[in-house]
């Protein structure tokens, strides 16, 4: 059985290891970014709209050099990186007196779309402020909901159900969740009375 290495999910031979070095050979004066698309171009390695899946292998290529498999040529250029000068959202108060209760006596709860709405400062306030990897900004199309008990976005937080309080979905991972999706929403309309 012929030795591979494993990266998201896919097994690469040595073989393929093998052209790929030789892609380096061939192009040693060009950018990361032409052997990485001449790579996925010779693969065949495009996404269904046609483009091709040049970070992927860009991130292959990574860690091939990581594991000393091979030698990149060096960088070209040192882009900057948007996401290391990230700003934190501004913050929002939020009444954190606990609530003791019953959750049927805060009934009715009302899920709201929050994105591109006044209300998003708050939501985004509240994942940063209380989810362990703080709030960043998803990539592409995305659904942001705040549960609202009467008009009151924070009575959920205070009474600790955080869960309920923030949903963020983002449309990518979405479509392979379809099932696990709808059973979370289910789950949340049935705790919530919807």
């Amino acid at each position: 059985m012929e030795q591979s290495i494993r990266y998201r999910g896919k097994n690469y031979t040595l073989g393929e290891i093998d052209e790929i070095r030789e892609v380096l050979v061939t192009y040693q004066d060009r950018s990361r970014r032409f052997i990485s698309q001449e790579i996925c171009r010779r693969w065949g390695l495009r996404q269904p709209n046609g483009v091709l899946k040049d970070m992927i292998c860009r991130g292959l290529l990574l860690h091939l050099e990581a594991q000393g498999f091979i030698e990149l040529p060096p960088r070209k250029k040192n882009p900057l990186n948007p996401l290391s000068r990230r700003q934190k959202p501004e913050f929002v108060e939020v009444d954190q007196t606990p609530c003791c209760g019953k959750l049927s006596d805060l009934r009715p709860i009302e899920l709201v779309v929050v994105r591109r709405t006044p209300l998003e400062r708050l939501y985004r306030s509240l994942i940063e402020e209380h989810h362990y990897l703080g709030y960043s900004r998803p990539v592409g199309e995305h659904l942001e909901y705040l549960a609202i008990f009467q008009g009151q976005p924070d009575c959920l937080l205070r009474m600790e159900l955080l869960l309920l309080v923030t949903l963020g979905v983002e449309i990518a991972t979405w479509g392979g969740l379809k099932s696990r999706g709808s059973r979370i929403l289910t789950g949340l309309s049935s705790i919530l009375g919807f």
